[in-house]
């Protein structure tokens, strides 16, 4: 996955039914995240995918969905934190 540009997913939407409809069409293409930011690695297509799936709940008037590439160069961590990396590996625990 590290080949695929990193996306990153947020959004602020303010009825639950649309919250729910706008997490599960990002959380279809998300390696992690939180509660309403997620790191997506997505080829062009699935980015087009993604970007439509997910602005279709939203109401223009109240929601934002954003989606932002960040530079590969102008990654850092403060402190102990380290970068993530996609892993073939999935716990649920």
């Amino acid at each position: 996955m590290p080949s695929l540009p990193l996306i990153l997913c947020a959004y602020d939407v303010s009825e639950p039914t649309r919250l729910t409809a706008a997490r599960v069409a990002v959380s279809e293409f998300s390696f992690g995240g939180q509660r309403s930011a997620y790191e997506c690695f997505v080829t062009a297509r699935d980015l087009a995918t993604l970007a439509a799936t997910a602005a279709l709940p939203l109401a223009l008037h109240s929601d934002r969905l954003g989606l932002f590439r960040p530079a590969p160069q102008g990654s850092f961590t403060l402190g102990l934190g380290c970068i993530a990396q996609p892993s073939p590996i999935v716990y649920v625990g």
